[in-house]
């Protein structure tokens, strides 16, 4: 045995046990020695870097062998290829490109590597490519290669792509397994194609393949998706009677799509489940299904599964907490509202939706004040309009309150002057009144019927003079036709 012989194999072992740096430790030896290496040297060194965090390495590998005029085979392009990861996936296609431009004869192994690290919401149609190269090349794609071109067109929300080249698989005379059918599947859920997922399945168990719970769950997340609750919930009990261990997507899906349509009751039921079936509840499940009593107006829910969390020793998100305050904001709980958002704004998960719905529930005018001061100091909240109006409502009867909230929000927005109208109005404030109704005219080119209502309600109560009402002489005509009136 030649002493590069016994170097190649010694890398060799080393790369069958995936230790990298004493392969390429032996490699750099050679040069020591007065050693050449050759193609099978580097394919064992490449062969030891299947770690996706030394794909650097084998780039220069590949350089290495290039330079020195050494030939790369098959198995130097698989090597390389599988050790690039997804986020490499750019150097993954160069080296593919640069292998075929060295008129190396790749295999479908280094193809089905390629297309696995295409995997990415815009790189299906590097995919395609891939496939059609392989087809050039007279090369046929196997199993691993279509699923891996399914799952890209996938992450691509690309479905009619993903249900063609199934439909490929069955002109080849090839039997899909139930891989591609899952992740065709899922491909339906950006389009919300769920009659196509459940198509999908029917015809899987038509071919007699054995349908397991991703099947399921993937069918139950394109009708989450598609807001179709009661095809998800048709879905969660026939896994049940087809003997399938469900697990926890499959409860979340199915809590999600009772969420989605506002079915808080089945929701709660699922949840419920979840425990009878052993299984521990994640913050996915919780959030949906808290949303779903926030949608149903069931606060009281919503806080009892809160505190439930708690005991269940999980933290809680921005989402579980926004959700509840919305619940109670509802049910014109402020307290509540501004309780939680205390809370919130302790453990740092308060954001600027927190803010809206706990000012929404009622919140008096004094801790209007309080909040507003927090938006204005912390630069991560973000006010919006909904913030203002929120705000603005909160100040009513305080109308000097609710124009300074209108001047802070710098914006022209119609619903904002008709909140601080509206507390003008109630403060019998009306030289103000009449001032937000002529800057929202010299603003706006259509005023909203609101704004004609408020002044002409004021007009109603007498709290504008005459003048006044020489400045709506012009607009009268417009404004009872737009309240549906008849003049006098």
């Amino acid at each position: 045995m030649s002493k590069l012989t016994e170097y190649n194999s010694a890398i060799s072992r080393f790369g069958k046990t995936k230790q990298w740096p004493e392969a390429l430790h032996l490699l750099h030896r050679l040069v020591e020695v007065h050693l050449e290496a050759n193609v099978v040297t580097y394919n064992a060194a490449a062969g030891a870097s299947l770690r996706k965090d030394v794909w650097a390495a084998v780039l220069q590998l590949v350089s290495e062998a290039h330079d020195k005029r050494l030939k790369a085979d098959v198995i130097t392009g698989n090597s390389s290829l599988r050790a690039c990861s997804q986020e490499r996936w750019r150097e993954g296609l160069w080296l593919l490109e640069e292998f075929a431009n060295d008129t190396l004869e790749l295999d479908v192994i280094a193809y089905s590597s390629a297309l696995g690290v295409c995997q990415g919401r815009e790189r299906w149609n590097c995919a395609l490519y891939l496939l059609e190269a392989m087809d050039r090349c007279q090369i046929r794609a196997d199993a691993v290669a279509y699923c891996a071109a399914i799952a890209c067109c996938q992450k691509g929300g690309q479905w009619q792509w993903s249900l063609h080249l199934l439909g490929q698989i069955r002109k080849m005379s090839s039997e899909p397994n139930i891989i591609m059918y899952n992740v065709t599947m899922s491909s339906c859920e950006g389009s919300a194609q769920w009659q196509r997922a459940m198509a999908l399945l029917e015809e899987a168990q038509c071919r007699g393949l054995q349908v397991d719970i991703i099947t399921y769950n993937s069918a139950t997340s394109v009708c989450e998706k598609s807001s179709q609750w009661q095809c998800a919930l048709h879905l969660f009990v026939q896994a049940q009677a087809v003997q399938l261990q469900r697990d926890i997507i499959t409860f979340s899906s199915a809590i999600s799509a009772c969420e989605k349509s506002g079915r808080w009751q089945e929701a709660l039921h699922i949840y419920g489940q979840i425990f009878s079936a052993r299984l521990v509840a994640d913050l996915v499940s919780c959030n949906a299904t808290i949303s779903a009593c926030e949608k149903g107006g069931q606060w009281q829910e919503a806080c009892f599964l809160l505190r439930e969390l708690t005991q269940m020793r999980m933290q809680g998100n921005a989402i579980t907490k926004n959700a509840v305050i919305s619940a109670v904001q509802k049910g014109n709980q402020w307290q509540l509202a501004l309780g939680l958002l205390l809370q919130m704004r302790a453990t740092g998960t308060v954001d600027g939706i927190s803010y809206n719905a706990a000012i929404a529930a009622g919140v008096q005018w004094r801790q209007a004040l309080l909040l507003s001061m927090d938006l204005r100091t912390d630069r991560s909240l973000r006010a919006d309009i909904v913030t203002y109006s929120s705000l603005i409502s909160a100040s009513e009867g305080q109308w000097q309150i609710a124009l300074r909230f209108l001047k802070s929000s710098q914006q022209s927005d119609g619903i904002l002057y008709i909140a601080a109208m509206t507390s003008c109005s109630r403060g019998s404030a009306w030289p103000a009144l009449l001032t937000l109704f002529c800057e929202l005219q010299e603003k706006q080119h259509e005023i909203d019927t609101d704004a004609y209502e408020v002044i002409l309600r004021a007009c109603e109560e007498g709290l504008i003079e005459k003048k006044a009402l020489c400045l709506l002489r012009d607009l009268e005509h417009k404004a009872i036709v737009l309240l549906g009136q008849t003049p006098d």
